[in-house]
C-alpha cells in the first residue's frame, strides 16, 4: 500500500539520496520534499482526470447569479477538475453548458451536478496505484533538484524518470476507467418483456 514515506523515499532515490524514516525527518533533502509535495501533489492531481479520484455532487442553488446564467452554485473547494456538469446523476448522462467563474458554475439547470476530480483523495495515498505514487515520486524530485546543465546524470535520470511515469501513470488509469452502459433501446426491452413490436413481425 502506498504511504508518504514510500513517497518520499522513491524520490529520494532519484535524487540520489538516502531513505527517510518518515516525511518528518530534519535532513535537508527530506525538509525540500516534503515543502514541495502539497504544491506538486495538487497540480498532480489538477493535471488529469482521473477515475480514481472522480466524485459527482449535487450542487446547491446560491445567489446572485451572474450575467448570462439562470443559476449560480458555489463550486466545491476540493475540485481539482472538472470532468463533467450534467442535469442528472446518471453516469451515462450527456453534459450540458456550463461556466466556471468567480469560484462559481453556472449554469440553466436549477438541478446540477458536478462530476470533478475530489482533493480529498491527497490526503488517502493507500487509494492511489503504485504508478500514480511512482509518478509523483519523479515530480517531486524534478522540482527540488536544482536546474544544471544537459551533462548532469542526476538530472538526466530525474528527465526520464518524470517522463516514462507520467505516462505510465495515465494509461494505468485509463484501464480502470469506469464503463458506463448505453441504455437498451425500445424494441429491446420490448423483446424482453415479450411484447410485440412492428419490428418483431407478424408472428414475432
Amino acid at each position: 500500500m502506498t504511504t508518504k514515506t514510500r513517497v518520499f523515499n522513491n524520490a529520494l532515490r532519484l535524487l540520489g539520496q538516502p531513505p527517510c524514516s518518515s516525511p518528518d525527518d530534519t535532513s535537508n533533502w527530506v525538509q525540500r520534499v516534503a515543502n514541495a509535495y502539497p504544491d506538486v501533489l495538487q497540480a498532480w492531481m489538477e493535471d488529469h482526470s482521473w477515475n480514481f479520484a472522480m466524485t459527482v455532487q449535487q450542487l446547491a442553488v446560491v445567489t446572485p447569479t451572474l450575467p448570462g446564467w439562470t443559476y449560480s452554485f458555489n463550486k466545491p473547494a476540493r475540485c481539482r477538475r472538472i470532468i463533467k456538469v450534467t442535469s442528472s446523476s446518471d453516469r451515462s448522462a450527456n453534459p450540458i453548458a456550463y461556466d466556471d467563474r468567480q469560484g462559481k458554475i453556472l449554469s440553466n439547470s436549477e438541478t446540477t451536478y458536478l462530476w470533478f476530480v475530489d482533493g480529498s483523495y491527497e490526503d488517502h495515498e493507500g487509494s492511489w496505484s503504485q504508478k500514480f505514487a511512482n509518478a509523483l515520486s519523479a515530480l517531486l524530485a524534478d522540482d527540488v533538484y536544482p536546474i544544471t546543465d544537459e551533462s548532469d546524470s542526476t538530472r538526466s535520470r530525474i528527465d526520464a524518470a518524470v517522463r516514462r511515469r507520467v505516462r505510465d501513470a495515465k494509461a494505468w488509469d485509463a484501464t480502470s476507467k469506469r464503463e458506463w452502459p448505453i441504455p437498451a433501446g425500445r424494441y429491446e426491452r420490448a423483446r424482453v418483456a415479450g411484447i410485440r413490436t412492428p419490428r418483431a413481425g407478424r408472428y414475432g
